[in-house]
């Protein structure tokens, strides 16, 4: 619950859920996965580094305006 930095890179992950209990978190690097949507991370009101790069995202804009509301 106190987490504050997370490292979930390199990892072939094609969805991440239940993030919600880590409300410390402020950085979370999901790069090099296979994450097609970021549906789960809602309710991460510290968060303010995502890296998700070279994913399989397929709403990324749209996705990320909803997470930043969320959030």
């Amino acid at each position: 619950k106190n987490l504050r930095i997370l490292d979930l890179s390199f990892n072939e992950l094609s969805h991440v859920d239940e993030l919600c209990f880590l409300y410390l978190l402020e950085s979370i690097d999901l790069s090099y996965n296979r994450i097609v949507t970021f549906g789960g991370m809602k309710g991460l009101p510290k968060l303010t580094v995502l890296i998700a790069t070279n994913n399989e995202l397929s709403k990324s804009l749209e996705e990320i305006l909803t997470l930043k509301r969320y959030c």
